[in-house]
């Protein structure tokens, strides 16, 4: 039988407060992500991979405004991008 061990979203807040990274863990909750979301953001970090995710997305008159977190170098951002629904 194989046993693994489960990581909670406690257990990646407490991960991100060892590494000082106090901004990600208030981006992250703001955006009420589900866990998946804060493992993939672990995960990125701890293994310098770049990534963008979308954490919000709204649909203004004719545009979708997408909110993302863009991962690059170690160090997150919050990046809004606009794209046009109707041509």
């Amino acid at each position: 039988m194989y046993e693994g061990l489960v990581t909670t979203k406690d257990d990646i807040i407490f991960n991100f407060k060892q590494k000082e990274l106090f901004n990600v863990v208030e981006i992250l909750e703001k955006y009420e992500c589900d866990v998946s979301i804060w493992e993939l953001v672990e995960h990125c970090l701890d293994n310098k991979i770049d990534y963008s995710i979308v954490l919000e997305k709204k649909d203004i008159q004719d545009n979708t405004v997408y909110n993302c977190l863009n991962i690059s170098s170690g160090n997150v951002k919050i990046k809004k991008e606009i794209s046009q629904r109707y041509i």
